[in-house]
């Protein structure tokens, strides 16, 4: 799937380590107990920055998750601005499918599984694992709270 000739290619703009540097401190410090629509929206961003440079390398699976983030992004943004509260649903699957942890874990689990050279659904194979053990790492030594709890 090609990325949208509409796509203002100045966007991307941040260097990969500083997306990791927010992630990182999004995913351990700030989403303790729930994700906020401005991180839903702060790491849909990130999801862009860190992927539409290899876009063409991603395979159709996860074009679609970052495609879906904007729609989640959206969401969030009209929400927030409108001071109108959001479904609870919404916030378990946003904190879910793009809390930092997510987006933290697929990246890093992807780069890495890049970097042994298992290729691209070995990648998505490893940010899945990746991004999951960054879940129970969190959940268990952290005590963060995990999605679709009360």
């Amino acid at each position: 799937m090609a990325l949208p000739q509409i796509f203002p290619s100045f966007l991307i703009f941040l260097p990969p380590f500083l997306s990791i540097i927010g992630l990182l401190f999004l995913a351990f410090v700030v989403e303790k107990f729930y994700v906020s629509r401005v991180t839903i929206l702060a790491n849909a961003f990130l999801l862009w920055q860190l992927f539409v440079p290899v876009w063409l390398l991603l395979n159709d699976y996860l074009q679609i998750y970052v495609y879906v983030s904007v729609f989640f992004a959206a969401l969030a943004a009209v929400s927030y601005i409108r001071k109108s509260p959001l479904d609870k649903l919404f916030y378990g699957i946003s904190y879910a499918l793009y809390s930092s942890k997510t987006v933290l874990g697929l990246y890093a689990g992807m780069s890495l599984a890049s970097f042994i050279g298992l290729g691209t659904d070995g990648g998505i194979a490893g940010g899945v694992i990746m991004a999951l053990i960054i879940w129970l790492a969190a959940v268990v030594l952290l005590k963060h709270k995990p999605p679709f709890t009360k």
